[in-house]
């Protein structure tokens, strides 16, 4: 039986777990002598990454990728940022920081202790057909691993308490060929899902 797995990571939920870039490592400030605001790093990004900056209603205002070993240094007019709540976001492969911020009179503020940070879980298909769910989540907030076959209809689902790493072993060699499904859920909001063929 010929197994192929494709993996397509879901940007959705939070939890308080490290990305691949710590928020201490961003730093976002007023620059007084030239009025701009700046984003960057003070590290180079291990990963390819997009980041994006959004106004407290979610409407994007800006958006940038950044290649891997790159640092990101963005600099924006004072003015271009009205007073109020805003969003910076990074995300990569491996998870994503959310790091809010306030624009006042022309100057930004954040607390790096307010940044929401996610990891993404990790599946692999071992050549044996064995599916490893591994979710190192510690939010305390069950988890739903569910397959389903390409009729929509669920192969399994079990739900998984999080008040340590999730990693659980699922056998598929007895899985009639065709496409699957896996999701893992929090809360009803998909945070991954993958797409399995077996032949």
């Amino acid at each position: 039986m010929k197994v192929t797995l494709t993996i397509f990571l879901a940007f959705f939920s939070f939890c308080s777990l490290f990305a691949s870039i710590d928020p201490i490592d961003v730093e976002i400030l007023t620059d007084p002598t030239s009025e701009t605001t700046v984003f960057r790093s003070t590290i180079p990004v291990e990963r390819a990454a997009l980041l994006t900056v959004a106004d407290d209603w979610g409407n994007e205002i800006f958006r940038c990728h950044v290649k891997a070993n790159d640092f990101f240094s963005k600099r924006f007019a004072a003015a271009d940022l009205p007073s109020g709540k805003y969003i910076f976001t990074f995300a990569d492969e491996r998870g994503r920081t959310v790091l809010p911020f306030t624009a006042k009179r022309g100057r930004v503020s954040h607390e790096t202790a307010d940044a929401r940070r996610m990891l993404y879980p990790n599946v692999d298909l071992t050549d044996d057909k064995l599916l490893v769910v591994n979710y190192p989540a510690y939010s305390g907030k069950p988890v739903a691993v569910e397959l389903k076959n390409d009729t929509g209809n669920a192969v399994f689902r079990e739900v998984l308490p999080t008040d340590q790493a999730t990693k659980k072993s699922y056998a598929l060699d007895k899985l009639a060929a065709g496409s699957y499904t896996l999701t893992v859920n929090q809360r009803s909001t998909r945070i991954h899902s993958t797409a399995i063929t077996l032949r």
